[in-house]
């Protein structure tokens, strides 16, 4: 005879991601990535692109390519994902304007309110990494002043 007893069901609150122990901002992150990464694989897909071809449009190399095409969305952070995503939508812009489903319902001026702020932000992160607008101090004198 087989003394095998039945596993009780689980019965989810609704949310399996809460169900798990995730709390609030990571359930947001999860979903997020996943919403980064299915928008990321609908432009792959209509481009029909290799994981090879991939690793060169990216760019990156071959195995994280391969891990992209395979669905391993756990091994990228959400800022390399959306650097992909913008990389396959052309410009920060359209990859604004892919996002704002994954936002709360908005009417025309809200949504060109957001992406405009959204360009301003990815404009002065750009100039940054320039070195341009980069606060500088003055040397410090070692005279005394009098």
């Amino acid at each position: 005879m087989n003394n095998v007893e039945p596993i009780a069901p689980h019965l989810t609150q609704g949310d399996v991601l809460k169900d798990i122990g995730l709390g609030s901002a990571e359930v947001r992150e999860a979903r997020l990535k996943a919403f980064i990464y299915d928008e990321l694989m609908k432009r792959v897909d209509a481009r029909k692109l290799t994981a090879a071809k991939l690793a060169v449009e990216l760019p990156c190399s071959r195995e994280e390519a391969a891990d992209l095409t395979h669905g391993k969305v756990s091994k990228f952070s959400l800022n390399v994902l959306l650097r992909y995503l913008i990389k396959m939508c052309g410009s920060p812009g359209a990859a604004v304007e892919c996002l704002l489903p994954f936002s709360e319902p908005m009417n025309p001026e809200q949504r060109e309110r957001v992406v405009s702020e959204a360009m301003k932000v990815i404009k002065r992160r750009r100039e940054a990494r320039q070195g341009k607008n980069v606060l500088r101090f003055p040397a410090h004198s070692t005279e005394n002043a009098e």
